[in-house]
């Protein structure tokens, strides 16, 4: 049992500690512990909506937006993103909603979450027809800066050691 001074001491880092999650929080002290609950109870919500019918508003918006970021290279459109904390199950999704969506070419879409990095890269037949494949690419851009991979041409993921290399290994798949 701590008594004493140490006993203070501990009691005012507690404190403090507890002031630094309120602040996070945006609530006071007293209020931290409802204002994590409410956190909880929120992402496990998205969690649910994400799992059901598409994926939600979220996977909708990444859709659209990396749509709207598409490049045309030599007859083939060139799809290249970092989509924020989506797993593996989500990132696929919006994977193959992007490549159903464009008619020749390949998809690069990579995501951090829970500590891990993840790229997925698909390409459609014309594009296969035309050289561009996604597992060459995806799985050579990926080793190249410490990860590794497998996949078949027309779909192919990667994990990544390092989350902050996303956005290099997707140029270099691209280049690839």
């Amino acid at each position: 049992a701590v008594t004493g001074p140490e006993a203070v001491a501990m009691l005012r880092n507690h404190d403090r500690v507890l002031g630094e999650i309120a602040s996070k929080l945006r609530t006071r002290p007293d209020g931290a512990a409802q204002a994590v609950s409410d956190q909880i109870e929120k992402s496990k919500q998205l969690e649910r909506q994400l799992k059901q019918g598409g994926g939600g508003q979220a996977i909708d918006d990444a859709v659209a937006q990396l749509l709207a970021s598409a490049q045309s290279v030599g007859g083939q459109t060139i799809v290249a993103g970092h989509v924020e904390g989506l797993g593996i199950d989500e990132l696929r999704q919006i994977v193959d909603r992007v490549k159903g969506s464009i008619e020749s070419g390949v998809v690069f879409i990579g995501s951090a979450a829970g500590g891990k990095a993840i790229v997925i890269g698909a390409s459609t037949e014309g594009a296969i027809e035309d050289g561009l494949l996604a597992d060459e690419a995806l799985v050579g851009a990926a080793k190249q800066h410490g990860g590794g991979g497998g996949g078949r041409p027309s779909m192919a993921q990667a994990g990544l050691k390092d989350a902050s290399a996303i956005d290099v290994v997707l140029e270099s798949a691209i280049a690839e």
